[in-house]
């Protein structure tokens, strides 16, 4: 996923695009270093990482890059700080600033953005493309206001009525047990937890349309 990023993304700012030297050093190899096999994203997990790109190698040969962290989570931020150092360019990646050694953690052990899907209907693909950017900023707490009293668009395969008259369309603007899976693992493999928000007993207006008893 990285390499592809790195591939696709080629915008180069005005502000450096005209000190960018087209024999500008090269990056050969990135090693990677994790000290545990911690894969649980809890709240107080390490993210912490160092990355280390020399200026050359011997006799101006390719650039080894290495990234050390404590977990996979702190691998995951390396590779976005990673990301933004380098110019994709000719089929090469060029390193025109190096060298760098940057010893990064975060402040907060909570760093959320909260997206109300309630009262905006937000479609899957909108979701993926806003994890996208909040693992580009080392945001790593997904806040879903899923549901509120304006609608419910979660399918319920208990109560599916609840979606079929609560929600802005039962057939458009819902998001099924899939989806819902399939937003966690895609937060997850970017270093993001989903914290869901279900409002009760209040905020209950939608499931009124159903149940208005």
């Amino acid at each position: 996923r990285l390499l592809k990023f790195l591939k696709s993304e080629q915008y180069i700012s005005p502000n450096v695009q005209f000190i960018v030297p087209d024999k500008s050093n090269t990056l050969s190899v990135l090693t990677i270093s994790i000290a545990t096999d911690t894969s649980e994203l809890e709240l107080d997990v390490d993210e912490s990482y160092e990355l280390t790109i020399p200026e050359s190698q011997i006799d101006n040969g390719p650039i080894t890059a290495h990234l050390e962290a404590k977990t996979i989570f702190g691998v995951l931020h390396g590779f976005n700080t990673f990301s933004q150092l380098l110019y994709y360019k000719n089929s090469k990646f060029l390193l025109p600033f190096a060298p760098h050694n940057i010893k990064d953690f975060p402040r907060f052990s909570h760093r959320g953005l909260l997206l109300d899907t309630a009262r905006n209907y937000f479609p899957i693909q909108d979701i993926f493309r806003t994890l996208d950017v909040m693992s580009w900023n080392k945001f790593n707490v997904f806040h879903w206001h899923i549901v509120d009293a304006t609608s419910w668009p979660v399918v319920s395969e208990v109560y599916p009525e609840l979606s079929e008259k609560g929600s802005y369309d039962p057939k458009y603007m819902v998001y099924t047990k899939d989806d819902i899976k399939k937003v966690i693992e895609y937060a997850n493999l970017r270093g993001i937890r989903i914290i869901p928000e279900f409002d009760m007993p209040g905020h209950t207006h939608s499931i009124a349309e159903s149940m208005p008893e």
